[in-house]
């Protein structure tokens, strides 16, 4: 679960992962794809602006779908370096 902040409103959300699998590529490296996705009830988040629609119903749902899709690269680390930036 993470937190996710939105027009200074901030709501824990649960996203449902998918690890799509590591590949070599053509430099030698692996190369993994992922991909998260959940669903939010934007009205929570205080995202209330709405326009009926001519023919019925309603311009924005009320459910928002957030779909993440990650590449990640894998990298040589060496004793002296972070593993993440920023790390000390």
């Amino acid at each position: 679960m993470r937190n996710i902040t939105i027009r200074d409103v901030t709501r824990p959300v649960t996203f449902e992962g998918r690890y799509h699998g590591a590949v070599p590529g053509m430099d030698g490296d692996r190369h993994a794809g992922f991909e998260l996705s959940t669903s939010i009830d934007r009205e929570a988040w205080d995202l209330n602006w709405n326009m009926a629609l001519e023919a019925g119903g309603w311009l924005v749902s009320k459910d928002v779908k957030l779909a993440i899709d990650v590449a990640a690269d894998e990298v040589a680390v060496t004793a002296d370096q972070p593993v993440l930036a920023g790390a000390a």
